[in-house]
């Protein structure tokens, strides 16, 4: 196991897990690699095997992983063999950092902040999927999103549930302003550079030990209310 940047060894956790299919007496086995970045699984059963390498500030990888896959397939392993030379070579995560405030540029703390990829979907839908730490601003305002895998990211901010539960015992209500014509305001979700609508979003690109800024301010968003009565067939109240 080493530093892709330097190729000096590291000292990583190694999972082993069992090839999908296969049976598990070996499942969720850990090693930890040595000073000199080694590792071993010993007397493991002739099957498929799967490996996962995590180190703190670093990116994930993995062997016999479709979404960890940087390192080939799975490892089949026959009665008394031994598969050497499992190699690792881990690169430093990448950073997306940044400052939210609200509207009046007032920094603001308790905002959760997520980076998100587009995945694909049959039929050319575009689905979006949380990567990396879904991480909370600090009392100034700060984010910073780390260990994430180089590619393009739109990132989100909202109210996490810890500061609403502070804003509705703050006041004794849910978090919403009355603006006194009958219509309230509260934060939404916000995409960065500072849109509510996830269509006008910017992405930010993250490449090689980079660290990129993304400070943007929340929309206030007028809530709406729906109302209505519920009826049956027949034009009966439903119970």
């Amino acid at each position: 196991m080493t530093s892709a940047a330097t190729g000096r060894p590291l000292r990583a956790e190694v999972l082993l897990n069992n090839a999908g299919g296969q049976p598990e007496p070996r499942v969720g086995q850990v090693a930890m690699t040595n000073a000199d970045g080694r590792y071993e699984f010993a007397n493991l059963p002739a099957q498929r095997y799967q490996l996962t390498v995590s180190k703190p500030g670093y990116v994930s990888q993995g062997r016999g992983q479709a979404y960890l896959a940087t390192g080939g397939g799975p490892i089949q392993l026959a009665a008394s063999e031994t598969a050497d030379h499992i190699d690792f070579a881990l690169p430093r995560g990448r950073v997306i950092t940044g400052h939210i405030t609200d509207e009046f540029g007032e920094p603001q703390s308790g905002i959760r902040v997520r980076a998100m990829r587009s995945l694909y979907l049959s039929g050319g839908r575009k689905h979006l999927v949380a990567s990396g730490l879904e991480v909370s601003t600090n009392d100034l305002g700060e984010f910073r999103i780390y260990d994430l895998i180089p590619g393009t990211y739109i990132v989100s901010a909202d109210m996490d549930e810890k500061r609403m539960m502070m804003e509705g015992e703050r006041d004794g209500t849910e978090v919403q302003v009355d603006t006194g014509d009958d219509g309230l305001i509260d934060l939404a979700t916000t995409y960065y550079p500072g849109t509510a609508t996830i269509a006008d979003a910017r992405t930010v690109s993250v490449g090689v030990s980079q660290e990129m800024s993304a400070s943007f301010s929340l929309s206030p968003a007028r809530l709406v209310r729906i109302s209505g009565v519920v009826r049956d067939s027949r034009g009966r109240l439903g119970g």
